[in-house]
């Protein structure tokens, strides 16, 4: 079966704090959540109702500006707050997925992250597979304070984005994925850029595991 989106919720603020929290609410179909944020930044943690989610990456760009994700297994269903705390004062841009359809035994198929340096193309390939589903946190730092804009690519759906009048730009997004790698893209002017990236695995169903197992069996490979 294919991962699916369950919910969605996200804030962003331009001026100096050190946490943020917004609502999330999840279904009885909720069995994973992801959590994205870009900000100036520290240590930070991210719950959701007081469970900790777990960081699976830290990409750094221009000057200490971060690019965060992480994952929650079995998040509480209903309405509650998603909170990110103790990163260093400034701007926020985050968002929280809740999605179904993830093969809980080994969800994450790829995660990585790279300073991309100055450019207007934020760009980042991981590995993926069919049915599978792709997250983002990608930032600029403009350096100035007025309008500049990110757009994701047209496959992407856009979760969050702070495109206004501010020094730091942060955004997420996220992606079906249908093949054995997925690319999520951002475009804008070209300035200090940097983006992570993570892909789920999905459910594989009974009948389809017999099936591969059969055409193994009558390729002679087991």
């Amino acid at each position: 079966m294919a991962i699916e989106v369950d919910s969605a919720g996200g804030i962003y603020q331009n001026n100096n704090i050190t946490s943020k929290s917004w609502t999330h609410v999840t279904t009885a179909e909720a069995t994973y959540m992801i959590v994205g944020y870009v900000c100036n930044g520290g240590n930070p943690g991210a719950n959701f109702n007081g469970d900790g989610a777990t960081r699976i990456i830290k990409q750094t760009f221009a000057d200490n500006r971060v690019a965060y994700l992480h994952v929650l297994a079995a998040p509480d269903i209903g309405s509650y707050t998603v909170a990110v705390a103790s990163f260093t004062s400034g701007y926020f841009a985050g968002y929280s997925l809740a999605v179904k359809g993830v093969d809980l035994s080994d969800p994450i198929v790829e995660v990585a992250g790279v300073d991309l340096g100055i450019t207007g193309t934020i760009s980042l390939t991981i590995d993926a597979l069919v049915n599978g589903m792709a997250f983002d946190a990608a930032g600029q730092k403009t350096g100035i304070p007025s309008v500049r804009t990110i757009t994701p690519n047209g496959s992407q759906a856009q979760r969050i984005n702070n495109s206004a009048s501010a020094w730091v730009l942060g955004a997420g997004s996220s992606k079906a994925t249908t093949g054995s790698t997925v690319t999520m893209i951002w475009t804008g002017t070209a300035y200090d850029s940097g983006i992570c990236a993570v892909s789920l695995r999905p459910i594989v169903a009974a009948d389809e595991t017999d099936k591969n197992h059969s055409k193994r069996q009558l390729m002679g490979l087991i």
